[in-house]
């Protein structure tokens, strides 16, 4: 199921990009034969992921995946039928350099907890991949970053 909205009392700092703004910007861009990296997205909580996952062969994607930060880290992969887990040693995109090199685009809705969504920006800069995040244009204010 894909969840509507956010609730942020429930969640801390955690936001949750709604799925009718995901479905207005995915189309924008050409997917076909990528392997699309969603970093900060828990599969059964991440619409972003739930949506590349439901839309996988109108897209074109050749393989989804995501990590995220928990007790029991894991890599997800999709290939348009099956998931498979591979545990990792962290779900901090900050340690998963080596997904970053696996895929051609990153697309995220950044972690905002101690500014972690600056850290994302620079992260993604460094690497030279491709990237999408969805979040506040404040996070963009910083000097450091432009």
């Amino acid at each position: 199921m894909i969840r509507e909205g956010f609730n942020f009392a429930n969640n801390g700092d955690e936001f949750y990009t709604r799925i009718n703004d995901i479905a207005k910007e995915i189309p924008n861009y050409n997917w076909s034969n990528m392997t699309v990296y969603c970093n900060c997205d828990d599969p059964m909580r991440s619409n972003f992921y739930l949506y590349f996952k439901k839309e996988f062969r109108n897209l074109g994607i050749r393989k989804l995946i995501a990590t995220y930060k928990s007790e029991h880290p894991l890599m997800i992969e999709f290939d348009g039928i099956s998931e498979k887990k591979i545990p990792i040693g962290s779900g901090d995109f900050q340690h998963n350099a080596n997904i970053i090199d696996m895929c051609d685009v990153v697309v995220t809705n950044p972690p905002y907890s101690n500014g972690m969504a600056v850290n994302l920006i620079e992260t993604m800069i460094s690497s030279g991949k491709k990237f999408l995040i969805v979040a506040s244009l404040n996070i963009i204010t910083k000097k450091k970053d432009f």
